[in-house]
């Protein structure tokens, strides 16, 4: 448990972290996703071929476009799970 404190009259504010919530992964291989372009307006259809995380916690996919013999590689957050 770590504490921080920018004044010793105030009370301490704990820091929590708990090692599950960071190894969650909501898009594990093998999932479908949808995709929706924002330049075209085209909406595409992947599937997870493996994720992972960057140091700031941001998620990214690497995705198969359906369809296409084409890879993505996108953050977590553009995508929509079907």
């Amino acid at each position: 448990m770590s504490y921080a404190t920018s004044d010793s009259s105030y009370s301490p504010i704990q820091f929590f972290s708990h090692p599950a919530i960071s190894a969650m992964n909501n898009f594990p291989a093998g999932t479908r996703v949808f995709i929706l372009a924002s330049n075209s307006g085209d909406y595409h259809y992947a599937v997870v071929q493996s994720s992972s995380v960057l140091p700031d916690g941001t998620q990214i996919l690497v995705l198969r476009l359906e369809g296409k013999d084409k890879i993505a590689t996108l953050p977590a957050s553009g995508v929509t799970i079907v």
